[in-house]
């Protein structure tokens, strides 16, 4: 079994892909984020995104509070930022947050919606594999 590997998330779940891999750096190759926003907890904390008030049972405010406290940058690992052109307005610019996560940091922009991995997904494993050719 590896001892490094490669984590890919989509939105929220970018956002836990980049807690775990600061917390675990060691054992990380390199963190994918796709159409990860960098959330103020307070804005997630009016819309209601708390543990109880969820599908998924993930405390977004804890977890973006948890991100802003961090630590930059986080490793020394290729980060592919990758961003919906046609998400939220804003959201590459929002996005660029991520870029600080590692010196090898660079974001990339797909044309399509929020749920890019259903819309584009040949790009994004072609921003993937990228991403393993250089490790």
């Amino acid at each position: 079994m590896p001892t490094r590997y490669v984590l890919v998330g989509q939105s929220g779940g970018g956002n836990l892909n980049i807690g775990c891999a600061a917390r675990h750096s060691k054992h990380v190759a390199g963190p994918v984020t796709i159409d990860s926003y960098h959330d103020d907890p307070e804005r997630l904390r009016a819309e209601g995104l708390v543990w109880t008030d969820n599908p998924e049972f993930v405390d977004y405010v804890d977890y973006s509070e948890e991100l802003d406290t961090m630590t930059m940058p986080i490793g020394d690992f290729p980060v592919p930022v990758i961003s919906a052109t046609q998400a939220d307005p804003g959201g590459e610019k929002n996005q660029r947050h991520w870029l600080q996560l590692s010196p090898h940091s660079r974001q990339v922009s797909i044309e399509g919606p929020h749920d890019l991995q259903g819309f584009a997904p040949e790009q994004i494993v072609t921003e993937i594999l990228k991403e393993l050719g250089r490790l």
